[in-house]
């Protein structure tokens, strides 16, 4: 029986221990949809991409406005992707620490 399905009747049934096992890391990890990490990635992927181009392009566009020399205008750029990226990053490890420890703490006021 498939652990979704084991899951469900787990619950109807009031089985707490069945529910529990059916919800553990090792018979998550024998589906097929689970064995991958790449799909994680994604979500921080788009989101970032899609900042890091919105705010790159309004630093270029600001300096480019002041009528510099294009070595000039890229300076500002690149430094600002490269913090941008770092900014990024570390919201993104905070964020996901912080969701990860209120999860485990709901999970540990369920129990």
């Amino acid at each position: 029986m498939a652990r979704i399905e084991r899951a469900r009747k787990a619950f109807l049934e009031g089985n707490i221990e069945e529910a529990r096992r059916a919800h553990e890391d090792e018979s998550i990890k024998d589906e097929p949809w689970h064995k991958t990490e790449a799909g994680r990635y994604i979500e921080p992927a788009v989101y970032g991409a899609t900042d890091g181009i919105i705010t790159t392009f309004a630093v270029v566009a600001g300096v480019a406005s002041a009528s510099l020399s294009p070595e000039i205008v890229l300076i500002p750029g690149l430094a600002n992707l490269l913090a941008d990226g770092f900014s990024m990053a570390v919201g993104d490890y905070l964020s996901t620490k912080s969701r990860i420890d209120y999860e485990r703490s709901e999970w540990k006021r369920e129990e």
